[in-house]
């Protein structure tokens, strides 16, 4: 709800901009929303460390495994 409520008020705010610059906005809020689901999602998975390897394709498996070791 919160992401939506960005877009709108960026396409009112940005409307006497060039499309250029919109398209550079839009990216950033979408790269913004895709991170925080990503953190959701690892959060989520963290409390339940027997499925991790289940869940999550390896790659992304084994960076977080070296990220632990560190």
């Amino acid at each position: 709800m919160y992401f939506l409520m960005m877009v709108v008020l960026v396409l009112q705010v940005s409307a006497p901009y060039s499309r250029t610059i919109l398209i550079f906005v839009l990216k950033i809020l979408t790269s913004v929303l895709a991170d925080c689901c990503f953190e959701f999602y690892i959060y989520s998975i963290a409390k339940m460390p027997p499925l991790l390897c289940q869940s999550l394709p390896l790659r992304l498996h084994q960076i977080l495994l070296v990220h632990r070791l560190c």
